[in-house]
């Protein structure tokens, strides 16, 4: 089945948010009220958000750009009469971060920064308070689906959760602070399922939704182009071997001989320069910060590990920010191990230092094997 969406752009005219939207409203989902002008969204007194608009992204990098609130005593789009004069505020607030994101985006995709300015716009939303959800079902083992949530009236410390329901068992990955019972989560699967099965959208594919639950009911906010279902083929039952360890949550699965990785460990330009060539395909990387480059390729790569050594803060984390969830959702396998498996600070630090003086990327070799619900890697001999 394919994406009607995908089969010609153009039918997201500009605004896959609310194209889309309209769309899955039009199915009999819920979806907060959008409005034609900025006159109609004010008159009606609700709390409204201008939701950022570009044609990449349905399937493109997610949060490229921000979407503001018109609402609250001190935000910063106070006095705007039109959406011209709110994409000029935007790029005028996105310039102190443009180096890291808009700009390296276009730098790295050789696209003509006026361009993208011109093509992006706003819908206008009515913005509901409550939890924000993000859902995915699992790319390798059927009736796995994974959510993330995180309440932002919360403030800087706001609640968050990372939950797993695998065949209507619901496995805490990470709680704090949502107390979200099982039926809750049931429900959001249910909604998940009813929208990723509607006849313009490929129900093979694996898509990231977003909603958002206000009043204890779910709103459908964005769809997001994520993997194609691949189920795995065999059960990985035996014990990590010498060498190897087990990671502690993994997504996707590589065949039952596993897979060998060159693993770039650290970069030998910096990322935002023009003229970066990009990769059509990319192994696997540790990621350098919320750069362009890194967001641009979890798609192309083949695994994607996060190194940590406190886990819970890599939950917290992947709970509340569209870059940890691309890092999770977009390439063919990802998952959490312990940042010892991979390398020790001595050993980066010398790579640093050999990254710096000769310019070239640091690699190092690895195998990693898994079934979609565990994984083992083993970091092999430099040749």
């Amino acid at each position: 089945m394919k994406d009607y969406y995908l089969e010609d752009r153009t039918r997201l005219q500009g605004q896959p948010k609310k194209t889309i939207g309209d769309y899955v409203e039009s199915q009999g989902i819920l979806v907060p009220r959008r409005f034609d002008n900025l006159d109609d969204a004010r008159k009606s007194k609700k709390a409204i958000i201008l939701r950022s608009e570009h044609p990449q992204d349905y399937n493109g990098v997610s949060g490229l750009l921000s979407s503001p609130k018109l609402s609250g005593k001190y935000h910063s789009y106070r006095g705007i009469e039109s959406l011209e004069e709110a994409r000029e505020r935007l790029f005028e607030h996105e310039a102190t971060y443009s180096s890291l994101v808009y700009m390296q985006y276009c730098w790295l995709l050789g696209i003509d920064s006026q361009k993208f300015i011109d093509e992006t716009s706003f819908s206008i939303w009515q913005y509901l308070q409550g939890i924000n959800r993000f859902v995915s079902a699992d790319s390798a083992v059927k009736e796995r689906y994974h959510v993330l949530s995180f309440d932002p009236r919360e403030g800087k410390y706001s609640a968050r959760s990372y939950f797993i329901l695998d065949n209507g068992k619901i496995e805490i990955k990470f709680n704090w602070r949502i107390q979200d019972n099982e039926d809750d989560v049931r429900r959001l699967v249910d909604d998940y399922k009813r929208i990723r099965n509607l006849g313009r959208f490929n129900s093979n594919h694996c898509p990231i939704m977003e909603f958002q639950t206000a009043n204890g009911r779910n709103y459908f906010l964005q769809y997001h182009i994520g993997r194609d279902f691949e189920a795995t083929t065999f059960n990985l039952d035996r014990s990590a071997e010498d060498g190897e360890t087990e990671l502690f949550f993994v997504r996707g699965a590589t065949k039952p001989e596993g897979l060998y990785l060159k693993m770039a460990m650290v970069r030998g330009v910096w990322l935002a320069e023009r003229g970066v060539q990009l990769p059509d395909n990319e192994d696997s990387a540790l990621c350098n910060g919320k750069f362009a480059y890194d967001r641009i390729m979890f798609r192309r790569r083949k695994f994607q590990p996060f190194y940590t050594n406190d886990l819970e803060l890599t939950y917290n984390k992947l709970s509340a920010d569209h870059y940890a969830r691309d890092s999770v959702f977009k390439p063919l396998i990802s998952g959490i191990v312990d940042v010892e498996a991979l390398i020790s600070k001595e050993e980066h630090s010398r790579l640093c230092e050999m990254a710096k003086k000769t310019g070239q990327t640091q690699f190092k070799n690895f195998h990693l094997v898994s079934d979609g619900r565990r994984a083992l890697i083993r970091r092999l001999e430099d040749e």
